[in-house]
């Protein structure tokens, strides 16, 4: 018998050195979820510019539907990986959209010139605000 880090084993089974993959994710996988999160994030974010334009106070309620949306698209294709990346590409996601939609700066580039009143302004940055938050919960969830 040999002492090992994981109690007493035989000699056979005391020196195999196998890697035991915790989260095993192939290469193309983050690049597809990051994908599939920035196109469902920039729908979304049209989405929501449009319900600003017409009805305000519908962008609050549909913005956690959109975080989930991104959150469910970014899942199906990393393979239910969890980590700082993905979280990560599901809240660039929604900022990235909401940048082009909504026609916020990005660096000196105004992608869209809209007027907007302080409270269209308000509202839009507690849907943006809300469905991140929406997103970066689930994607921190561990999948049952």
């Amino acid at each position: 018998m040999v002492s090992t880090s994981a109690g007493m084993r035989c000699p056979e089974c005391a020196y195999i050195n196998r890697a035991i993959p915790i989260a095993a994710v192939e290469p193309g996988s983050k690049g597809m979820s990051a994908f599939a999160g920035l196109l469902t994030g920039l729908a979304g974010a049209y989405v929501l510019a449009l319900l600003t334009f017409f009805q305000p106070f519908l962008t609050i309620l549909a913005a956690p539907l959109y975080g989930r949306l991104v959150a469910d698209a970014i899942k199906s294709f990393s393979e239910d990986d969890k980590g700082r990346t993905v979280e990560a590409v599901g809240v660039g996601s929604i900022l990235l959209g909401s940048f082009i939609a909504f026609g916020l700066p990005l660096g000196n580039v105004h992608t869209n010139h809209v007027s907007m009143s302080n409270l269209s302004q308000a509202i839009v940055g507690l849907s943006v605000g809300l469905s991140i938050a929406v997103c970066y919960h689930h994607l921190k969830q561990r999948s049952a």
